[in-house]
């Protein structure tokens, strides 16, 4: 997978990043203004609290294209994740 970079809005930075963790996410960054910089598979997201942000955001989505084995690495992940239910 090609390296990447996300920036994510988060209403819960803590309960995102628990998420992000589940599924082998390394912190490499905590900022006092409210960010959070993990690496996950060898990208960055950074997480941003945003505690207003809106939850229903249409059409809006983050899409990459995987190999067969990297998806069924990352599907078995997220059915082992406790936050499972927001994404499957």
């Amino acid at each position: 997978m090609r390296p990447f970079h996300l920036s994510i809005g988060a209403r819960e930075i803590e309960e995102e990043l628990k998420f992000f963790q589940s599924l082998g996410a390394l912190i490499t960054h905590r900022d006092e203004s409210g960010y959070i910089n993990v690496e996950l598979f060898g990208s960055q997201i950074t997480l941003k609290s945003e505690p207003n942000i809106e939850l229903n955001l249409k059409n809006m989505y983050f899409g990459y294209n995987l190999s067969h084995n990297e998806f069924l690495d990352i599907n078995s992940k997220l059915k082992g994740s406790e936050m499972k239910k927001r994404f499957l």
